[in-house]
């Protein structure tokens, strides 16, 4: 039978791996609708907005597309060309994002890298599809 002090010695490792687990589970649960690892809720939020973003890339001619930003609060990538009827879908996943899944996220302590982009060049009409 184990006396009180191999017990305590047994038991005080586990509690601190208990303790250290709860922390690590509420940081990543904070903030609700936003919970998730810094480089989960970047990915989903670029992949809802880069999905709108595909969705309005059709076009007949140069004058059809128009260069916006492809960023949110989550995340900052190079411009992207999309047609201009699909402007106001990409500013409302933006928002969405936002509001949601970039909620919170500096606060949550994740940082938003600024990747080096070219200069964008006027957006044409290529093959049926803004570029």
């Amino acid at each position: 039978m184990k006396t009180s002090a191999e017990t305590k010695r047994v038991l005080a490792p586990l509690l601190m791996i208990y303790v250290l687990a709860s922390a690590c589970a509420s940081r990543s649960n904070a903030g609700g609708a936003s919970s998730g690892t810094c480089d989960g809720r970047r990915d989903n939020a670029s992949s809802e907005i880069a999905a709108v973003i595909e969705a309005n890339g059709a076009c007949e001619k140069d004058a059809d597309c128009q260069s916006i930003a492809f960023q949110s609060n989550c995340f900052d990538s190079c411009t992207r060309a999309i047609n201009v009827s699909g402007v106001s879908a990409v500013d409302a996943a933006i928002s969405k994002a936002n509001a949601g899944t970039c909620a919170n996220y500096k606060e949550d302590g994740c940082s938003v890298v600024i990747p080096p982009c070219v200069p964008p060049t006027p957006p044409t009409c290529v093959a049926g599809r803004c570029t």
